[in-house]
């Protein structure tokens, strides 16, 4: 563990072996599966919905997060998210926990997807507005919720925000202008695998 901490970002190790957990029996650590666990989900779902957001922002409206009622729908699914992720972690059903919460982040790429801002922007200024207040506000609450599994990430995130609230239920992020926004992962090469594979062997034959 201690050599695994030093070379790789630890919200990436709490993510793999939180989701990869059967909880009930032993499970097997696999660097291929670890690899691509932080590739795929951390850095090209949760770490690309944040980046994507807060980076348009920046480009777009010179980093001033838009005012709006939340889009309904979307306040419902966070809502609801609150009380699942909370059910479960007070049984300790840490994984399912965890797949409830990524099915948000993956819901919310394909909004973001979906309503196009970068073509909102010339079309409907107010409708890409309302885009990226509503992906805005996912990004606080996930990192909100988020926080009992990736803190490191997720005060991030809050930093970038300047949410300073500590409560479990739904919260808006104060109107302001981001300063400061950063990748919340590094993508990790894959020929890792390899070089670590091969560690381990070395570690065998002493």
């Amino acid at each position: 563990m201690p050599d695994i901490i030093e070379k790789y970002d630890p919200d990436s190790i709490r993510y793999f072996l939180t989701i990869n957990a059967p909880e009930s029996r032993d499970a097997d650590f696999s660097w291929k599966e670890f690899i691509y666990s932080h590739n795929s989900e951390l850095l090209g779902a949760y770490g690309n919905l944040v980046n994507r957001t807060l980076k348009f922002i920046q480009k777009t409206f010179d980093g001033i997060l838009p005012e709006k009622v939340i889009n309904k729908e979307i306040a419902d699914r966070v809502t609801l998210l609150y009380e699942e992720t909370g059910q479960n972690i007070e049984k300790a059903n840490f994984k399912k926990a965890l797949e409830k919460v990524f099915e948000l982040v993956r819901y919310s790429n394909k909004y973001f997807d979906e309503q196009q801002p970068w073509k909102q922007v010339h079309e409907d200024t107010e409708a890409c507005k309302q885009t990226l207040a509503d992906c805005v506000y996912i990004l606080g609450n996930l990192a909100n919720i988020l926080a009992p599994f990736l803190p490191f990430s997720s005060e991030k995130v809050k930093g970038m925000l300047q949410i300073t609230e500590q409560s479990w239920g739904p919260l808006l992020v104060s109107p302001q202008k981001l300063t400061k926004v950063e990748p919340l992962f590094e993508r990790i090469d894959p020929d890792r695998i390899s070089k670590e594979l091969e560690e381990l062997k070395k570690c065998e034959r002493i």
